[in-house]
């Protein structure tokens, strides 16, 4: 599912951009949950219970909360009794906590992303109509990551739309 989706979702993003031949989706309805895990993440630099908070946001994102932390950012595992202690130097990391704030005032309304993402997908529907639409998990990760592909999600790192003048 995951290598069908990396290599599906390329060619919906060059189909949706609208020529002569492009099928009528407007008819198709797409039922597409956004999550906005940097959000959710940065709920625990307010939380004083942090393990409770930690464990929280894997129960929230249990496929990507671990590959967050433990691979793309390569932090700390969940297993790892560190763990809220690096995720915390991490979140307070002056480069992150500017990106954040980058980020927040360049994607507070997601409104005009959603739209993009929910057309797109509409061919996606149109084209391989028994696939289950994945949902969009929105994050951050310092300008490497563009797109990860889980089973049941599309993961978007947003810090690489910031524009040039972020």
């Amino acid at each position: 599912m995951k290598k069908c989706i990396f290599l599906v979702l390329p060619v919906i993003f060059l189909l949706s951009c609208g020529g002569k031949n492009d099928p009528d989706v407007s008819k198709i309805n797409v039922d597409i949950q956004f999550k906005r895990f940097v959000q959710d993440m940065k709920a625990l630099k307010k939380d004083s219970a942090w393990r409770q908070s930690l464990d929280n946001l894997y129960i929230t994102y249990p496929e990507f909360a671990e590959l967050y932390f433990s691979t793309l950012v390569k932090v700390a595992t969940l297993n790892d009794t560190a763990a809220p202690i690096y995720i915390k130097a991490y979140l307070f990391d002056k480069d992150i906590v500017q990106l954040h704030k980058d980020m927040q005032i360049q994607f507070a309304d997601l409104e005009p992303f959603k739209k993009e993402v929910i057309e797109a997908f509409k061919y996606y529907k149109y084209y391989l109509p028994k696939r289950k639409i994945p949902n969009v998990l929105t994050y951050d990760f310092g300008f490497n990551n563009v797109v990860v592909a889980l089973d049941s999600s599309i993961c978007i790192s947003l810090d690489q739309y910031l524009g040039k003048t972020a």
